[in-house]
């Protein structure tokens, strides 16, 4: 038995798949099996993976199914201790499964290990060294107000991964179950390292493991549901994992920042993708709310722990940032 499985979600990316999968394959760690889950692509992405890398499991789906039902195609079909999710749009340094899973073993307490993504071709720009959980209620990579600094060149825990390149443990997804598939992307897997989270399974970032990250390759074609999507889903990840004394306290914030929200999609033109994410939020509430207590029943850790995950001082930074937008709309 292999001791890694990693899983490549793919959609129409056959151009992606060459140098991801040469850069996966070029690994000084080979202990590993490779399976690629196809979500329905039109430009030949099976058989140009069936032609090149015949050491490669593909599952396809007739049609896209989301982030989610297509990493947990995966996760299901694996068969090893690790599991690791890998972006199409990445390539890795040689060492990245050495070091992850060297981390991960020496380790006991962490379910999940965060990789230091790299923007390409801009390789001293850090796209996400993993993501940490504000009092405004929504998760921010750790690099929106820093860049490249000796902070994210040392090992630290973090709230969660980026699942754009990521290591998991087995036994934590048949602790706490799969990605959920009602977000379909985007915030699934900050849902997931919450629920982690709130499992006891902390998330350590290890800066030695690099990845390359062409961004946003194949989301930039549907830059509208990105948007739809990520708005949705943050008051998903909301109405399942945070503890009740803690939502009371953040409320203000939270709608603080949803302001910003508004006019944020007032000032770019998509309030209508804006107030049908809202819709949708409440058409969900039930479904979420039944997760909600099915997760809050079983977490293992009290509120101060949870609240001591939270952040503060980068969100406010990062607040007024965001505050020259409603300047701007005044004038």
């Amino acid at each position: 038995m292999k001791r890694v499985t990693v899983v490549i979600p793919n959609w129409n990316g056959r151009d992606l798949l060459g140098p991801c999968l040469e850069s996966l394959y070029r690994q000084e760690f080979q202990d590993f099996h490779t399976i690629v889950v196809d979500n329905g692509s039109s430009d030949e992405s099976i058989p140009f993976i069936r032609e090149h890398y015949p050491q490669v499991t593909v599952i396809p789906f007739e049609k896209n199914t989301g982030f989610s039902v297509a990493v947990n195609a995966g996760i299901s079909a694996a068969n090893t201790p690790y599991i690791a999710l890998l972006n199409n749009d990445t390539e890795v340094h040689p060492l990245w499964l050495t070091e992850i899973v060297r981390a991960i073993d020496d380790a006991p307490q962490a379910g999940s290990v965060a990789s230091k993504i790299l923007f390409f071709p801009e390789t001293g720009s850090v796209n996400s060294a993993g993501d940490e959980f504000s009092f405004f209620g929504v998760a921010y990579q750790r690099r929106l107000m820093r860049g490249d600094s000796d902070l994210f060149n040392e090992s630290t825990y973090v709230f969660s991964a980026c699942a754009a390149a990521a290591l998991y443990r087995k036994q934590l997804f048949e602790t706490i179950g799969l990605f959920d598939e009602a977000f379909f992307a985007y915030q699934e897997d900050v849902d997931i390292g919450f629920r982690a989270q709130l499992a006891g399974y902390r998330c350590l970032f290890v800066p030695k493991a690099v990845v390359y990250h062409k961004y946003q390759m194949t989301s930039s074609r549907v830059s509208s549901l990105r948007i739809y999507l990520n708005e949705r889903n943050k008051y998903f990840v909301l109405i399942k994992n945070l503890p009740t004394r803690l939502v009371l306290f953040c409320l203000p914030l939270v709608a603080l920042h949803e302001g910003l929200c508004f006019i944020k999609a007032l000032r770019k033109g998509y309030l209508g993708i804006y107030f049908k994410a809202l819709k949708d939020v409440w058409g969900q509430f039930p479904h979420m709310l039944r997760n909600r207590r099915y997760i809050q029943t079983h977490r293992v850790v009290d509120d101060a722990y949870v609240r001591s995950l939270m952040r503060f001082r980068e969100p406010v930074r990062f607040f007024f940032y965001r505050l020259g937008a409603l300047r701007s709309v005044k004038r």
